[in-house]
C-alpha cells in the first residue's frame, strides 16, 4: 500500500500510534533516525521506541564483534518487548549477531575480582585505560569499568573482598557514575551467531518505508563505501537494497510519501506553516482553529513561548518536536519551536557518538592548580599508587591550604575543572575545612543562572522582533 503524508518525522510518528504492534519503521538515514526518535518520546513518552542503529563506516567497526552484538541485543530486546523500532536501509542490510555466552552479576554475589577479570579478556574485551566504547574494560583497584554492547552505557562495579558491592551505570564522557543496577547479565563477545534482521522478525511483524525514494539513495551510497572496504578488509559485502526488500515481502509492508501520485490512500495531515517570529500572525491562525474546535498544543523550550501560549488558549507542554502538524480527522494541532520562530534544538537522540578521551594521565600531566567542586582551589600533585584493603587503585593527589592533601580517585575525575591561570602568580590554595568555597560557589551558580534566563530573554526577543526591509538600491549606488 502507498500512502500521501505530506509532512515530516513528527507527523510519521503521530500517523503510527494506532498501528498494530510489531511495527519497523524504516527512515531514510541518521538524521532523520534522530529527528524520528524525538519526536517520539515527546508525543508518546509512555512508550519505548526502540533503535537498530547503522553500523560506522569504519575498519575497526566493521570487524567488531561488540557492534554487531550491541544490534543483535536491540533486535531482541524488540522481540521481547514488541512495540516500535526505528532504523535505516543501511542498518538493515549490516549484519549483527546473537551473544552465545553471558556471566550474572548482582550485588552481594559471591564473586572474585581477578576472576571476573579473566572472564572480560578470555570473552573477546579489549583491556583499555578508559572506558569509551563497547567492548571495553578496565580494572582501577577494587572497582572495573566494563562496556557491554547491549546496554547504552557502560557499568562500574565495584568489589569488596570477593563480593560485589555495587553496581552502576556511568557516563563514559564525564566518567560520573549514574543509576544502580541490580541482577544483570554481561555478554561475552566471542563465539557470537551471526544473524540477519528478516530472519529475526516476527511473522506478524509490520514494515513502513518511509520516503522510499530517499531510502534507496541512502542505502546505495553506504552499500557502495561498505563493500569497497569489505574487499580490503575480508569482511562480507552486503546485498543490494532490492533484494533485502524481497526477502522481507512476506510482512505487511506500507510505504509513505509526499508524492501523491499513485497513493492509495491521503492522510490528512499537513505540516504547520512557519511563522518566522511574527507571533501576531500565528495568533490569527490560532484563533481561527479554536473557533473549528481545534485542540492546540505547543511543544517548547522556551518559557516566555510556552507562557504566551498560555494566554491565548493553546496547550503549552516542555519538549521539542522537529516540526508542527495538523490533523484534520482528530481535529488536533501541534505547534513547535520551529513553527514559530524558525529555531528547532538539536537533537542527539538516536545517535551514538564514541569520541575516545585523552589519556587522563596526559590531561592531568598539564595541569599546576585545579578547581574542586567541593573543596576549590587546589595544587595537582600528580597521580599517585595508594593501596588500602589489599586493594592498588591510582589517585589523584590535591594539596590544599594548610598542607592538607585530598587523595581523589580517577573514577571522580569529573569533580574538577583546570584552574585558569590568568596571570603568572600562584592562586591562594582553599581549605579543606572552611566554608568559604561552598558559600561563593552556590552564590556563583545563581549568577550563572540570572545569565542564562537573561540571554534565552535576549534571544527570543532578537526571534521574534520585527524591522522594515531597506529601500532598494537607488541609481547613486548603482552607478558607484
Amino acid at each position: 500500500m502507498k500512502v500521501h503524508l505530506p509532512a515530516g518525522t513528527s507527523s510519521w510518528c503521530w500517523v503510527l500510534r494506532d498501528v498494530e504492534r510489531p511495527l519497523l519503521a524504516v527512515v531514510p538515514d541518521q538524521y532523520r533516525l534522530s529527528e524520528f526518535v524525538s519526536d517520539w518520546k515527546v508525543l508518546f513518552p509512555l512508550e519505548e521506541i526502540h533503535i537498530l542503529s547503522e553500523i560506522p563506516l569504519t575498519e575497526e567497526h566493521l570487524r567488531s564483534e561488540a557492534t554487531r552484538i550491541e544490534r543483535g541485543s536491540a533486535v531482541e530486546k524488540w522481540n521481547a518487548t514488541g512495540g516500535c523500532i526505528v532504523t535505516t536501509p543501511s542498518a538493515i542490510l549490516a549484519p549483527l549477531s546473537l551473544p552465545s555466552a553471558g556471566v550474572e552479576i548482582d550485588v552481594g554475589l559471591a564473586l572474585e575480582r581477578d576472576r571476573f577479570l579473566e572472564w572480560a579478556a578470555g570473552s573477546g574485551y579489549s583491556r583499555s585505560d578508559l572506558v569509551w566504547q563497547e567492548g571495553q574494560y578496565v580494572s582501577r583497584g577494587s572497582i572495573v569499568d566494563i562496556f557491554d554492547p547491549s546496554y547504552r552505557l557502560p557499568l562500574r562495579i565495584e568489589f569488596f573482598d570477593d563480593r560485589i558491592e555495587s553496581i552502576h551505570l556511568f557516563d563514559p564522557e564525564s566518567q560520573r557514575s549514574r543509576s544502580p543496577v541490580g541482577l544483570t547479565r554481561i555478554l561475552a563477545l566471542t563465539g557470537g551467531i551471526v544473524k540477519r534482521l528478516d530472519e529475526m522478525l516476527h511473522p506478524d511483524t509490520g514494515i513502513i518505508l518511509f520516503e522510499p525514494p530517499a531510502l534507496e539513495r541512502s542505502v546505495e551510497a553506504y552499500q557502495w563505501i561498505w563493500n569497497r572496504m569489505a574487499d580490503d578488509g575480508g569482511a562480507d559485502p552486503l546485498i543490494s537494497w532490492e533484494e533485502e526488500l524481497g526477502r522481507l515481502s512476506g510482512h505487511r509492508r506500507t510505504s509513505v510519501t509526499r508524492i501523491v501520485q499513485g497513493s492509495d490512500l491521503r492522510i490528512p495531515v499537513m505540516e504547520v506553516q512557519s511563522f518566522k517570529g511574527r507571533l501576531e500572525a500565528a495568533e490569527s491562525v490560532v484563533r481561527g482553529w479554536l473557533e473549528e474546535d481545534f485542540e492546540i498544543t505547543l511543544y517548547s523550550s522556551s518559557e516566555l513561548l510556552l507562557q504566551w501560549a498560555s494566554e491565548i488558549g493553546i496547550t503549552p507542554r516542555e519538549g521539542a518536536l522537529s516540526k508542527g502538524f495538523v490533523d484534520r480527522s482528530e481535529k488536533k494541532v501541534f505547534l513547535s519551536d520551529s513553527d514559530l520562530v524558525g529555531v528547532t534544538p538539536a537533537s542527539r537522540e538516536g545517535r551514538v557518538s564514541r569520541v575516545p578521551p585523552r589519556e587522563w594521565e596526559e590531561r592531568i600531566g598539564e595541569l599546576d592548580f585545579v578547581i574542586h567542586e567541593d573543596y576549590g582551589i587546589a595544587r595537582n600533585l600528580g597521580i599517585e599508587r595508594v593501596t588500602s584493603d589489599g586493594m592498588d587503585r591510582d589517585c589523584l593527589v590535591l594539596l590544599f591550604a594548610e598542607n592538607r592533601r585530598l587523595l581523589l580517585p580517577l573514577v571522580q575525575l569529573y569533580k574538577i575543572t583546570p584552574y585558569p591561570a590568568f596571570s603568572g602568580e600562584d592562586p591562594p590554595l582553599d581549605s579543606l575545612r572552611g566554608t568559604v568555597w561552598k558559600k561563593a560557589s552556590l552564590k556563583a551558580r545563581e549568577k550563572a543562572r540570572e545569565a542564562a534566563r537573561q540571554i534565552l530573554a535576549l534571544y527570543a526577543e532578537r526571534e521574534t522582533s520585527r524591522k522594515e526591509p531597506l529601500p532598494p538600491d537607488g541609481e547613486l549606488v548603482e552607478k558607484f
